[in-house]
């Protein structure tokens, strides 16, 4: 699962949610976040080798579908994978 939250004053519909490494992983459809709603969207369900060996990033709405004042806010870089078990 991974947070995401509306800032705005308006609500934000029909919006998709992503993982992506070096190519998109995963996506789910939000159909409404209402103005200043947060919620945990997912499951996100992926392997070591989908998270691959860099960075894994969530970006919300990489369509540009929702009239947003800020679309700096739309990214969070998860960072590389946890841990691995020995």
């Amino acid at each position: 699962y991974v947070p995401v939250a509306n800032r705005g004053l308006l609500d934000a519909v029909d919006f998709d949610v992503i993982l992506f490494s070096s190519e998109v992983i995963d996506a789910k459809t939000a159909p409404v976040l209402t103005a200043g709603e947060a919620r945990m969207m997912g499951p996100f369900t992926l392997t070591r080798e989908q998270w691959g060996g860099g960075s894994l990033v969530t970006r919300a709405d990489p369509d540009d579908r929702v009239d947003e004042c800020d679309d700096s806010n739309n990214v969070w870089d998860v960072g590389p994978w946890p841990c691995d078990a020995d």
